[in-house]
Parts: structure tokens; sequence; C-alpha cells
């Protein structure tokens, strides 16, 4: 259960809800369902958070930027999570999705973001790292 929790939180951080609408209000407080990631993009730093109802299902969750109605669209993944239960054995899984409704093609307008983030919760300790592939939108 605590396995599968953590799975669906993890994912649901990184990816989510397709339908956020793209001027939605920038989340700037965390909370319950606010959680905040730094991405590296082509050699910048971007600070973003993800909002929601993480581990309801959702799996391609756009990231608001922060300081701006921007949002970053991830369509790839390819990380690494490690799910370490406070006194228990760290487990690892690896994770590369393609978001299923491309069908190959890609936008042209794609950026490729690393990530190296750890949460603590209650119950566990969370490391994930990789890279996401996606789009910024609106588009400039």
């Amino acid at each position: 259960m605590l396995r599968r929790l953590c799975m669906a939180l993890i994912l649901g951080i990184l990816m989510a809800a397709v339908l956020v609408p793209v001027a939605s209000a920038e989340p700037s407080r965390p909370g319950k369902n606010v959680f905040p990631f730094t991405l590296e993009c082509d050699g910048q730093v971007i600070e973003v958070v993800i909002t929601g109802q993480i581990g309801r299902g959702e799996l391609w969750a756009p990231s608001h930027v922060v300081g701006s109605t921007s949002v970053f669209q991830p369509l790839i993944f390819d990380e690494i999570i490690e799910i370490t239960p406070i006194g228990g054995t760290t487990e690892t899984i690896v994770n590369q999705a393609t978001k299923p409704n491309l069908k190959g093609h890609l936008p042209a307008d794609m950026v490729t973001c690393a990530f190296d983030d750890t949460k603590t919760f209650p119950d566990a300790v969370i490391h994930v790292v990789g890279s996401t592939t996606g789009v910024f939108t609106p588009k400039s």
C-alpha cells in the first residue's frame, strides 16, 4: 500500500491532468496539494509547482512556472524513483513513459529538463532523479 501510494504521489507530482487552464493563478503557498520542484532546462533553472489531488490517477500534470502564467507540459519521462520507508529498505523504481496520445508526432518546440529532488514525508523519504521532455505554454 505504501509503495503504491508513494508511486502515485511521485507520478502525480511529475505528471497529471492535461486539462489545467493556462491562465490559472500561480500557486504560491506550500500546501496539502502544492508540490514545488526545480527543473534545469537547457542550462536554465526553473522553479515550478504542481497542484492537484495527487495520487488520484493523474499522470501528466502540467507544472506551473513560478512567477509567470506559463506551464510546463511534460510529454516524455525517464526517471528513477527511490522510496525509503522510515526505518525500512529502499525500493527503486525505473519509470520511462511517453504520453500516449502523441502517436509519434512530437512538437518542434520541445525542451528537455533534468530534475533531482528529495521529498520527506511522515512515512518515507522519496528521491526522484531523471529528465522530462515537454513544452512550455503559452508558446512564445
